[in-house]
C-alpha cells in the first residue's frame, strides 16, 4: 500500500467533496487572486516507479480546490504511463480520470526542435505560472527555463531533492528559473524554497508498488501544500515587480 489513512478515500462525486470544492473555489474567487498555472510533467497518470506523479497531482488538486485554474500536461504515451499501464492495467487511468476533476489534464504529441519551441512559446503566453516538474524531457525543461514573459513566473519542482545535483542544474539550465521548489535541501548548491509533499485523499489507499520515501511527513494535506505554494509564489512575484 502507498498511503493508507484508515478510512475510505474520498470520491469527487460525493456531496461533501463537491461542497468543499465549491466553497474553497468561491473563497479564492472572492480574494481575486486566481492564477492560471500549468504543470509540465513526465506523467501525472503513470505512477509506477514514479511517485512524483502522486505528489504532483496532489498539489495540483489542492491548488484547484483553492480556485486556481490548473492544467497538467504530459507527452502522449510517455514511458511512465506505458509502464503503469503494463503493470496495473487500465485501472490506473480510470482511477485518475474518475477522481481528479479539480484540474484539467492534457496530452501532447511528442515534438522537438522548432516545433517544440513554437508549442512552448504559445503555452507560456497564456499562463501566469509554468511549473516544470522533475522527470520532464530535458529539451522541454530547457525551453521552459529560457522562455519568459512579463509578469509570468517559471518554477522547477522536484520531490526528489537528492537527485537535483550540480550536474542536473547545469544540464537543465535550472538557474534561469525564477523558483526552485523541493521538500528539503537539494544536493546542488542552488537557491531553493521548501514545498510540502501533498497526497490527495483519493490516492491515500491506492495500491502502488513503490514505497514512499521514509521522510514523507504525516501531514500531506493538499490544501496546506497549495497555500504554501501560493505564498512562495506571491513573494516571488512581489519581489520581481519591485
Amino acid at each position: 500500500m502507498f498511503f493508507h489513512s484508515g478510512r475510505t478515500a474520498s470520491h469527487p462525486a460525493s456531496s461533501s467533496h463537491r461542497d468543499l470544492s465549491r466553497r474553497v473555489s468561491f473563497q479564492a474567487s472572492e480574494r481575486g487572486n486566481r492564477l492560471n498555472i500549468t504543470f509540465f510533467t513526465g506523467s501525472v497518470v503513470g505512477y509506477v516507479d514514479n511517485p512524483t506523479a502522486i505528489y504532483t497531482r496532489g498539489l495540483a488538486h489542492g491548488l484547484g480546490l483553492r480556485g486556481n485554474e490548473i492544467r497538467v500536461v504530459e507527452e502522449r504515451q510517455n514511458h511512465a504511463f506505458a509502464r503503469t499501464l503494463h503493470a496495473v492495467g487500465s485501472d490506473a487511468a480510470r482511477h485518475f480520470y474518475d477522481n481528479f476533476r479539480m484540474f484539467q489534464h492534457h496530452t501532447y504529441e511528442p515534438r522537438n526542435g522548432a516545433h517544440l519551441l513554437e508549442w512552448v512559446s504559445r503555452e507560456i503566453a497564456l499562463i501566469d505560472v509554468a511549473v516544470a516538474v522533475a522527470g520532464l524531457e530535458p529539451e522541454l525543461c530547457c525551453w521552459l527555463a529560457n522562455i519568459s514573459r512579463a509578469g509570468g513566473t517559471r518554477a522547477y519542482l522536484t520531490f526528489e531533492p537528492e537527485a537535483l545535483t550540480d550536474e542536473a542544474v547545469t544540464t537543465l539550465e535550472l538557474e534561469k528559473f525564477d523558483l526552485i521548489l523541493a521538500p528539503t535541501q537539494p544536493a546542488a548548491t542552488i537557491a531553493w524554497q521548501p514545498i510540502a509533499f501533498a497526497v490527495a485523499d483519493q490516492d491515500r489507499s491506492l495500491d502502488i508498488p513503490t514505497a514512499p520515501p521514509p521522510d514523507v511527513p504525516d501531514d500531506i494535506d493538499p490544501i496546506r501544500a497549495a497555500e504554501q505554494f501560493e505564498t512562495i509564489l506571491a513573494s516571488a512575484r512581489s519581489t520581481s515587480r519591485g
